[in-house]
């Protein structure tokens, strides 16, 4: 499936699809990575502090991807 998905798409009813946690995937690196891991069929959570772009990421990916939008450098977060 293309896009966003819920967070708890693994179910005990299907098979399990490979899956990734990326940070930083809003752009640079983190989002080339993220482009890698779902066009090898990788169900990709990309996490990030923008939530807009993380969303445009999100959508180009082929696999599918739920976003986790969140600053990991803010310990109250």
């Amino acid at each position: 499936t293309k896009g966003l998905a819920p967070l708890g798409f693994l179910s005990y009813s299907r098979p399990m699809k490979k899956a990734v946690l990326i940070t930083g995937a809003s752009s640079g690196i983190g989002q080339a990575t993220a482009q890698k891991f779902s066009e090898n069929n990788y169900f990709v959570f990309l996490m990030g502090r923008n939530k807009t772009k993380l969303e445009d990421v999100a959508m180009k990916l082929p696999a599918g991807a739920s976003i986790l939008s969140c600053d990991l450098t803010d310990s109250a977060a």
